[in-house]
């Protein structure tokens, strides 16, 4: 596959992005040169974002930084610090329109969630975002798997990927989470995350330690963190802490489980899709209760 189809369906999701944040500030009622101000600043940032974080990330834990700043390639940019950049732009144009930045969040993550979809999406013209093959014949077709060179079919993780932004997108429009909208996309997001890196065959990796799981876990400790602040309830916290801490540590024994104990795989993501679920879960609890103590 070449980089041209990636990057052209890429450009496509930016534009349409572009367009679902200036409709996001008129419908929201803040006028569209937020939604431009959002746009550009998005444009920007998430790129920036993405590629700083693959630096800090690949580059310098390699032989060193070398190269163009900012590579046409797709491969030198990494998801996670996208969607930093994503909330970086959002805190910059809630300040350069004088507007509270919980207005701006709530206006601008449901189009940043259907993005990532559409980018997710994307990687189907790339040759990343993949998993292991699939044996299952059921399986053996779009959208479960692709075809790579060999003609062999492998898990389209990026799909799955695509598929939890939805749900999250969904999830954060029905319910009614004023000023929690990214709290609560940013906590759920970051989750899914986690159980989607530990499905590819290649990431950005530390020794045992994904690099973009890693990055997730501390962003849902960061949601926390900020909502127990907020409700002055730190030294409170030990239970929400200790259950985090577990489900943390049945991530880490599970990615050390897969393909070293005798028990089938499936087992392995099904006691990791459940403690993602129970960390998100158990971070939701600090973020809405803290709505409920501040009230």
């Amino acid at each position: 596959m070449t980089t041209f189809p990636y990057m052209a369906a890429a450009v496509l999701a930016a534009l349409v992005t572009t367009v679902l944040l200036i409709l996001s500030a008129i419908r929201s009622r803040l006028g569209w040169k937020s939604g431009v101000w959002m746009s550009l600043l998005s444009l920007v940032f998430c790129i920036a974002g993405a590629r700083l974080y693959y630096i800090l990330t690949c580059d310098l834990m390699g032989a060193g930084f070398f190269g163009p700043l900012f590579p046409v390639d797709p491969y030198s940019y990494a998801f996670s610090g996208g969607i930093l950049g994503f909330i970086a732009a959002a805190a910059l144009t809630a300040r350069l329109t004088n507007q509270p930045f919980a207005c701006i969040a709530d206006a601008f993550v449901p189009a940043g969630l259907f993005g990532a979809a559409l980018l997710r999406l994307a990687e189907a013209f790339s040759d990343f975002g993949w998993g292991d093959m699939l044996d299952a014949a059921w399986l053996q077709r779009y959208p479960f798997a692709i075809q790579n060179m060999y003609g062999e079919w492998c898990a389209a993780v990026f799909n799955l990927e695509a598929l939890c932004a939805l749900a999250v997108l969904v999830y954060v429009l029905i319910r009614k989470l004023p000023g929690h909208r990214l709290s609560i996309a940013l906590l759920w997001w970051a989750a899914s995350q986690i159980f989607c890196e530990s499905l590819r065959v290649e990431s950005i990796q530390w020794g045992f330690v994904r690099m973009q799981q890693l990055t997730s876990a501390l962003i849902i400790a960061a949601v926390m963190l900020v909502a127990l602040c907020r409700r002055h309830a730190l030294r409170k916290s030990l239970v929400h802490w200790l259950i985090f801490a577990a489900c943390v540590g049945v991530v880490i024994f599970v990615e050390y489980a897969i393909d070293k104990m005798p028990w089938a795989t499936w087992i392995d993501y099904v006691a990791m899709a459940a403690a993602v679920i129970c960390m998100g879960f158990n971070a939701q609890k600090t973020v809405l209760f803290s709505d409920e103590a501040a009230a």
